[in-house]
Parts: structure tokens; C-alpha cells; sequence
């Protein structure tokens, strides 16, 4: 189980995510899959998907409709 950063997760939170999954990681970036899940683990639905990416030190925030992440990965 890969271990999701602190600051990462706090991003999440932030924006009301709960769920924060690493997805795709390369030598200067990493992209985590944020979303909610319920009090039983389940997913609850959150629109279009969202990701963050963590790219040179720096994070952000992306909504799939505006990069296609989904189509990438």
C-alpha cells in the first residue's frame, strides 16, 4: 500500500474529497485519483473525476473534463 503524502491528502480534504488514490507516477510527477466514499468505504458519486497532481514540488488540483487524465491512465 502506497503511502499518500500529507499534503496531498490535506488538498483533498480541502475540497471535500476523502479518497485519495495514486494512480500514475513518473520521475517528476505523480497523479492521485481523488473522491469521497461513504462511512462503509463505499464511493459516493462526485461528478466528473478529479485528480491531483503533484509535479515538481508543486500540486494541483485538476478536473478530468478540462485534461482527459481518465483517457491518459
Amino acid at each position: 500500500v502506497m503511502n499518500i503524502p500529507k499534503q496531498v491528502s490535506e488538498l483533498a480534504n480541502c475540497h471535500g474529497f476523502n479518497s485519495v488514490e495514486l494512480v500514475k507516477s513518473a520521475s517528476n510527477e505523480m497523479i492521485y485519483s481523488v473522491g469521497s466514499v461513504d462511512g462503509d468505504g463505499f464511493p459516493l458519486p462526485t461528478g466528473l473525476p478529479h485528480y491531483i497532481i503533484a509535479r515538481d514540488g508543486v500540486l494541483s488540483l485538476v478536473c478530468d473534463s478540462d485534461f482527459h487524465i481518465t483517457d491518459a491512465l
